[in-house]
């Protein structure tokens, strides 16, 4: 329903315009037939117009990343951390390139760019690092959180998750996909609100010794 919403975006864009499209997003794809404008596309994907390759995160706070666009290679530092943020700066170069910057331009962009508060703030607190990714969730940035915490963590890996809202009957599966997801990526697990219980049962479904390392509170005062 999302996808096709967006859709709309593409068949109200003039002749003149054009669509910078996620070449990774399957339905995505399946829309392009839709823009009557010049369409870019970007992704990680080869065949992507502004390709993305050899992503390396740096001290755990930025990325170091090539793209090669209309049979160019170009290097780019972004000051984000998480694999899905260079995907997001891919657009960014496309749409950089198509309104005539140059890769100078771009490149002082990217070096700059920031969060809001709390997507993804990288902090250090009494010799902890936290990665605060409060703000909002989906199952797919929730995903995203989790790799960077794997790809950014030097030592022991804990994902404090509190509830999906606004999910339905979605709800449960989803949360069981996602503790059993970052099983793969944490060493222990803090879930946390009325659906958190389904983080725990996906994590504890991982292995027989899954549960000692895995913990469920109703809200945030029993967390604490």
């Amino acid at each position: 329903a999302i996808a096709s919403a967006k859709a709309e975006l593409l068949e109200n864009l003039p002749s003149d315009g054009c669509a910078i499209l996620c070449w990774d997003n399957e339905m995505v794809r399946k829309m392009r037939h839709l823009a009557r404008c010049p369409v870019i596309t970007y992704g990680f994907s080869e065949d992507a117009d502004c390709w993305g390759h050899d992503v390396d995160l740096i001290d755990g706070t930025r990325s170091q990343f090539k793209v090669r666009y209309l049979d160019q290679d170009y290097s780019f530092f972004l000051n984000l951390p998480g694999s899905h943020q260079v995907q997001n700066a891919l657009g960014v170069i496309a749409l950089g390139f198509n309104l005539g910057l140059t890769a100078e331009e771009i490149s002082d962009g990217l070096k700059n760019a920031e969060m809001s508060p709390m997507r993804q703030e990288v902090i250090e607190v009494g010799g902890f690092t936290v990665i605060n990714d409060a703000y909002n969730a989906s199952v797919k940035s929730m995903k995203a959180a989790l790799d960077l915490l794997s790809d950014a963590a030097k030592s022991r890996k804990i994902a404090i998750l509190g509830d999906i809202l606004e999910m339905g009957d979605l709800g449960p599966k989803a949360h069981f996909e996602i503790g059993a997801y970052a099983y793969k990526k944490a060493d222990v697990l803090v879930a946390i609100g009325p659906q958190g219980i389904h983080f725990k049962e996906g994590w504890d479904s991982c292995g027989s010794l899954a549960s000692l390392s895995s913990s469920w509170f109703s809200d945030k005062e029993e967390a604490k």
